[in-house]
């Protein structure tokens, strides 16, 4: 995927098709979509065999298997599939690189550090576990969280295909177009955030980011097809982050230069060199 992301003459999909690397996306997305499928069906008849949903504790798939609109009807199976696949595979890299950037801010900037820690302390005291009501109460947590995933973007890069023709900035553009949209630049435009470059949790405190337009910061993208899978990803993310801290004291090295290494999901090129140190 990276290889098609940075040879443009690959973009038309037929051509990328013909190219070793396409072959082998193909193939691994036939792969995908198989085990997707395999599991989808195999609820389908579990569904079925032990009778109505109602009477038992819904989980991800059963929601989008029972899900009916207004008039009844329900997601085909492209549309289940393609959000299993979102689901279970889209999120374990993208949490993986928002979990990466949390260590390396968390040691890069240690008053910062220091402030979570005070937070993650005051609220789960000497509890080993984070429960969902000390969850909402991390509000500071919270706040570092998204300067992460606004720092350093998660999926830098989303494409889309227009479901009918628009004009933006006096470009027409035609319905079927294939648009690519640099959520990681949009990040960091001065015209909306003040000083972009610097790291800052304290912008997304109380209400002064809710007068901003939405679409100004969208990590999970934006739209039907944002990330389904959000609102767990967060809460995932603040657990093992309130953990890790209160366990462990972080710090990076500083002779390491750490620099944005643009794929699918943000990396570091060289990687991130950090330590931790257990709290006593």
């Amino acid at each position: 995927m990276p290889f098609f992301c940075r040879n443009i003459n690959l973009y038309p999909e037929f051509l990328f098709k013909l190219s070793p690397s396409g072959k082998e996306f193909f193939k691994l997305c036939d792969f995908v979509h198989e085990f997707s499928e395999d599991i989808i069906s195999k609820r389908k008849e579990d569904l079925k065999e032990n009778g109505d949903a109602e009477k038992r504790q819904l989980d991800f798939l059963d929601i989008l298997l029972t899900a009916r609109d207004e008039s009844g009807k329900g997601l085909t199976d492209e549309e289940i599939r393609t959000e299993v696949d979102t689901f279970m595979f889209a999120g374990h890299d993208t949490t993986s690189s928002v979990l990466s950037w949390s260590i390396y801010s968390l040691g890069k900037h240690k008053d910062i550090q220091d402030k979570v820690y005070e937070e993650v302390k005051r609220v789960i005291g000497d509890k080993q576990y984070v429960d969902c009501e000390d969850i909402s109460k991390m509000k500071y947590l919270s706040c570092f969280l998204k300067e992460v995933m606004r720092h350093h973007t998660p999926v830098p890069v989303i494409s889309r295909m227009l479901d009918e023709p628009c004009v933006i900035e006096g470009v027409e553009l035609p319905k079927g177009s294939f648009i690519d949209m640099a959520i990681h630049h949009a990040h960091h435009h001065p015209d909306v955030w003040e000083d972009p470059w610097e790291f800052k949790p304290e912008r997304f405190v109380g209400d002064k980011h809710h007068d901003m337009d939405p679409d100004s910061f969208t990590p999970f993208s934006a739209g039907p097809r944002n990330y389904i899978g959000q609102a767990f990803a967060q809460n995932e993310e603040k657990v093992l982050i309130a953990r890790l801290v209160n366990r462990f004291e972080i710090s990076v090295d500083p002779d390491h230069e750490v620099e944005h290494f643009i794929e699918v999901v943000m990396r570091a090129k060289n990687g991130i060199m950090a330590s931790f140190k257990e709290r006593t």
